[in-house]
């Protein structure tokens, strides 16, 4: 029997924690358990190291001692790294930004192929850049390949500028079954319509800096049809202060703690699905595949990343302008609005994940890059182009 590849996966957390990175991760990794030997290395949301098998895959989670500028202080990765028997013919791809693993990284020196998952720039430690950059520049320049999750992020990123020569695009994906319909989802979804009104828009992610929420709860008032705004994180208490101030407590809902079948069930349930980032750090907006492959239209800002690439104007929602309530209203009013054009924005939304963002489609491809830089590396002049179709 042919010895499997062994591939050597440096992310931050993994899953059950959520987030759209572990998430991602965590399917990439079922889906290639089979063809190649598989070893995750992540922190451990506690001060303990702890290997167990998840679905089939090895993973370790390192000894945590609490996070700096969101990154997990774990000072035995590079030694867990280490140990890890990498060969010259081994795959190890570093999911970026993680300070902790690209400094372990070149710590450890494990020999093998590098690749780097480019899931956003450092957008928020803009301070930390004078110091941080220049290794991130000395990272970019060892890796064999560099995957960029969208040709916007590869054009627009001065990192990925620099090294178009080796940087190919592959998007992230979901998994499409998990967002299917079913008798059980469609009772759900017409309760929560009965619980919380009709029509409905959805916002599901973290409740952070760079989603700008403030802008959807401003144009709530002019929104005709209520907002369920599912997440939890840092501004969790601020945004529940303004929703109280602005008097929309019967129109905005908080809501937390929702598990992920009634998560589906609120995605079927709404009629609109909004992302209104405001800030680079929302480098491509996982959720709206899910939204849109449970057939919902989008409506999204034009920020120079994957967001308005993965939702395209005029085909399967809207793109309005960041930090603009006003537009974001009227984009959403006119969805609510016009019901066929809607449907048509949801059933191309549909279209476009499964031809474009399963995890299946997207694996594969990340195969190809593995196959490129194993056997004579990408070619130069035509790397973006040969693995996103």
């Amino acid at each position: 029997m042919m010895q499997k590849t062994k591939l050597i996966q440096l992310g931050k957390y993994y899953h059950p924690e959520p987030g759209g990175m572990e998430t991602h991760l965590y399917d990439h990794c079922c889906e290639l358990r089979d063809k190649f030997d598989i070893q995750v290395l992540v922190a451990n949301t506690k001060p303990r190291t702890v290997t167990e098998m998840v679905d089939g895959v090895r993973v370790t989670r390192v000894a945590n001692w609490g996070e700096v500028f969101s990154s997990p202080m774990c000072p035995t990765f590079p030694r867990h790294l280490s140990r890890i028997n990498s060969s010259a013919g081994s795959i190890i791809q570093l999911h970026l930004p993680n300070p902790l693993a690209h400094f372990s990284y070149l710590l450890a020196k494990p020999p093998g192929r590098l690749v780097l998952v480019w899931h956003s720039d450092i957008i928020k430690q803009r301070w930390m850049s004078r110091f941080y950059n220049k290794h991130l520049y000395e990272l970019l320049a060892r890796a064999d390949c560099v995957v960029a999750t969208s040709p916007n992020y590869a054009k627009y990123s001065p990192f990925l500028r620099r090294y178009a020569d080796k940087t190919v695009v592959v998007p992230l994906g979901i998994r499409a079954e998990r967002f299917e319909s079913s008798t059980q989802t469609r009772q759900q979804a017409q309760w929560i319509r009965q619980e919380y009104g009709e029509p409905m828009v959805l916002f599901v992610g973290r409740l952070t800096y760079y989603k700008g929420l403030e802008n959807l709860i401003q144009a709530a008032e002019k929104i005709s049809g209520k907002i369920a705004i599912i997440g939890n994180g840092p501004l969790k208490n601020q945004l529940e202060q303004t929703i109280r101030g602005r008097g929309l407590q019967g129109k905005v809902f908080l809501l937390q703690n929702v598990s992920n079948d009634d998560l589906v069930s609120f995605y079927h349930a709404c009629d609109v699905f909004v992302l209104p980032s405001n800030k680079r750090s929302e480098a491509f907006g996982v959720v709206q595949l899910e939204a849109m492959v449970s057939g919902k239209p989008v409506v999204s800002t034009n920020l120079n990343t994957g967001v308005p690439w993965v939702n395209q104007n005029g085909q399967t929602g809207l793109v309005v302008p960041v930090n603009h309530p006003e537009k974001l209203a009227q984009a959403i009013n006119y969805l609510l609005e016009n019901h066929e054009k809607s449907r048509r924005f949801g059933r191309n939304a549909r279209q476009r994940v499964l031809e474009n963002f399963t995890i299946e489609k997207v694996t594969g491809r990340m195969e190809r890059v593995y196959d490129k830089i194993l056997n004579g590396g990408l070619q130069k002049e035509r790397a973006a182009a040969v693995i996103y179709e």
